[in-house]
């Protein structure tokens, strides 16, 4: 086994081991509350939130994986939470950053100046083509790639083409691929005379309103087809019930479960815990809910 992969299969397994020999007595009420999360339900619900458009809440759920390192490559569970990441990063116009965890420790949000922000996008896009390259056949990829690259000034001829391409055949893998080719359709002409501008907006004004139409069908909010900026994009989420267990005492009147405690919403309450069966993904991380304003 690869040293990388070696390392994150110990650090998982070291994070379940935590949570089973070393439980602590809490009292189940107000915000004195241990939750017990796994790797699948963290990058589960920060799928389901970026695609929602709640960033911040997103972001959080990646940097609290028990992980030494995050690089794409060392295995294919962290591969995809990577990705959730540069979505993140990518749909946030760079305001975050994507997470890093150098010896050990979890870098902080950069956030600011435009230099900040496009190094960050430039380090997401970065990601995403390493992505794209070894699913190269995967329109999810290629979606994603196209969504960054339209971020970047410079590659957004390039990002135009293809996103033009995924919808010519039909298999435009987001909502938001289908916003950022209505909004890359609305800049056509910027920079341009007045007379050919004009031309080439409206050459273009039909097949952005078809953009739109097909984002609406798909978006989980209508908001970010138009290009509108969501009110709660940056803002931090709690961690819902439903994707954790509490520890502690049960309620009163609930039958207690678990050798860790109550487990108040059983796994088939969760839609996210069907996920990848990569080992050590399902090992439970111990959270003091006090430490981690998510």
């Amino acid at each position: 086994m690869p040293t990388n992969a070696r390392a994150l299969s110990i650090a998982l397994a070291a994070a379940a081991l935590i949570a089973v020999v070393a439980p602590r007595d809490t009292a189940a009420c107000g915000n004195e509350v241990d939750l017990m999360l796994t790797p699948t339900v963290l990058v589960g619900d920060a799928e389901k939130l970026v695609n929602e458009g709640k960033l911040q809440a997103a972001h959080d759920r990646i940097a609290l994986l028990p992980v030494p390192d995050f690089r794409y490559g060392i295995q294919p569970f962290l591969d995809r939470a990577m990705v959730v990441a540069a979505r993140a990063v990518i749909r946030s116009d760079g305001e975050l950053a994507m997470p890093r965890r150098p010896d050990g420790k979890r870098e902080p949000k950069r956030e600011g100046a435009s230099g900040g922000r496009t190094e960050n996008l430039t380090e997401a896009v970065a990601l995403l083509k390493t992505a794209a390259a070894a699913h190269k056949d995967d329109p999810s990829a290629q979606t994603d790639l196209a969504e960054g690259l339209a971020r970047l000034p410079d590659e957004r001829v390039a990002a135009k083409s293809m996103l033009a391409l995924l919808e010519s055949k039909a298999v435009m893998a987001s909502a938001w691929g289908y916003a950022s080719l209505a909004q890359l359709r609305g800049q056509a002409g910027q920079g341009q005379p007045a007379w050919l501008a004009a031309s080439l907006g409206a050459v273009e004004q039909a097949p952005r309103a078809f953009d739109i139409a097909r984002c609406e069908k798909m978006a989980v909010r209508k908001e970010i087809c138009s290009g509108q900026k969501l009110e709660d994009a940056m803002k931090k989420v709690p961690l819902s019930m439903p994707a954790a267990r509490v520890v502690g005492p049960p309620p009163p009147g609930s039958p207690a479960r678990g050798a860790l405690g109550a487990d108040h919403f059983p796994p088939s309450a969760h839609p996210l815990q069907h996920a990848l069966p990569t080992p050590g993904i399902h090992d439970p991380i111990r959270l003091d809910a006090r430490l981690h304003g998510v």
